[in-house]
């Protein structure tokens, strides 16, 4: 049985697809790889540009809600940016705005990642011991799952699941079915 998260899910489908193909040409008929039963695919896009573009569009939607915050607040305590000294007002600015953006990456990680108040230990030590080439999107930024060739042997049987608030959302994982 085999396990795949995220990356660790494309990775695992690719292996197991070029594993499939490989018996396709296997023309001695034996079967000499290990067999995988099957596989779970978690919170695996199938397009990295679509999964870019949803969490793109979810961090948008909490800027949108810390700038109507924000709006309100300046409102209500009646601020005005003119009354500040010419450089402390714009400096003010760019302190504020790098606190803002924290805030929105720290809601983003509550709401699409880990659901917790603090990111836990040993997720913290995994994310401190992950690779720096292989880290991210921009690794494989056009990465689309393709199908076996044809012809290929049944592949293992696949559980999709992803996580009901996870940023790789249901229409990241449609093309599954497909596969």
């Amino acid at each position: 049985h085999l396990y795949g998260q995220s990356y660790g899910g494309i990775l695992a489908f690719e292996y197991l697809k070029r594993v499939a193909e490989r018996k396709k040409m296997n023309e001695n008929g034996r079967d000499d790889d290990a067999r995988c039963l099957s596989v779970i695919l978690s919170s695996t896009p199938t397009s990295v540009s679509l999964v870019e573009e949803t969490a793109t569009r979810l961090l948008d939607a909490i800027k949108s809600e810390e700038d109507e915050k924000e709006t309100r607040n300046d409102e209500n305590n009646g601020e005005d940016d003119e009354s500040d000294a010419a450089g402390a007002g714009e400096n003010k600015k760019k302190q504020d705005n790098e606190s803002n953006n924290e805030q929105i990456l720290e809601s983003f990680r509550q709401r699409h990642q880990c659901r917790t108040p603090s990111i836990p230990q040993p997720l913290s030590d995994a994310y401190s011991h992950a690779g720096t080439v292989w880290r991210g999107t921009t690794a494989i930024p056009d990465y689309v799952a393709k199908p076996p060739s044809d012809g290929v042997p049944r592949m293992p049987s696949a559980m999709i699941m992803r996580g009901e608030h996870d940023f790789v959302t249901q229409e990241c994982m449609e093309g599954w079915k497909k596969r």
